[in-house]
């Protein structure tokens, strides 16, 4: 199993993001401070690094932390949605979540569509926690209450043919409250889809292509997490501070391999 997540803060400077990819621990943190709040981004960097450095694996554990609820005694307001995931039994990924942003999941044959269709084999697995104003329902600060501390649990069993692949990210590459449905004059309904995270896409594929037998693919995969956000900003395609993350298994490199 192969883990990273990466941040780049090009606005506020909220974002934070740490992972683990050690044999007895395989799991990442990824935090969206809000922007509304002046000091949020002291308590994304706590909630992570807590998280982490304690090697909780939920949520509320990180809520009851100690060093967390310092953050109540901060002279001006703090907050940060948070994006969990866990690999349990090497073939679970256990997923928990305050907020918005994203995690898709796709087999590791997400790329193979006939007729040159772009890439649209995924799903997306987080439901945002805002309501129909876009506004945050849930998170975790120093200004909420027990509803908006109750964080989403979800299990995904890895036991796709090809592989599992996901992507987890805030809402500077994307969330779902963004992909509106719009209904043509015929009475057909689109989504719009985030151009951000096709690039995401595209360019996993072509790395897994150039990348899959590598024997450091872990250390090259960390290298792509941060390339991939350092070209997206150099392209202007962010407008706000971007957390990425991927959770990669053995079986999506095998058919990639297999491929060549």
């Amino acid at each position: 199993m192969y883990i990273s997540a990466s941040h780049i803060n090009i606005k506020l400077k909220q974002d934070y993001t740490d992972f683990s990819c050690h044999e007895d621990l395989k799991m990442m943190v990824i935090c969206d401070g809000i922007g509304e709040f002046p000091l949020s981004n002291i308590a994304s960097e706590k909630v992570c690094d807590t998280m982490i450095n304690k090697s909780y694996d939920d949520i509320d554990q990180v809520i009851l932390d100690k060093n967390i609820a310092e953050l109540a005694s901060l002279p001006e307001k703090a907050g940060t949605t948070i994006i969990y995931a866990k690999v349990k039994n090497n073939n679970e990924l256990i997923i928990q979540y305050l907020g918005n942003g994203g995690c898709i999941h796709c087999d590791g044959s997400f790329a193979e569509n006939k007729d040159d269709l772009p890439i649209y084999r995924f799903n997306e697995l987080i439901t945002p926690h805002v309501n129909s104003e876009g506004v945050l329902v849930k998170h975790l600060s120093n200004d909420c209450g027990i509803v908006e501390r109750k964080r989403t649990k979800l299990t995904y069993t890895m036991n796709s043919v090809f592989g599992d692949v996901f992507i987890l990210f805030t809402d500077g590459i994307n969330s779902h409250e963004n992909n509106i449905i719009i209904k043509d004059d015929q009475g057909r309904y689109w989504r719009n889809e985030s151009s951000t995270l096709m690039y995401v896409l595209d360019s996993l594929n072509i790395f897994l292509c150039e990348n899959a037998s590598k024997d450091n693919f872990q250390d090259v995969l960390v290298e792509f997490n941060k390339e991939v956000l350092f070209n997206l900003n150099a392209a202007n395609m962010l407008d706000d501070d971007a957390s990425l993350g991927f959770v990669i298994n053995q079986k999506v490199l095998d058919h990639y391999n297999h491929r060549r």
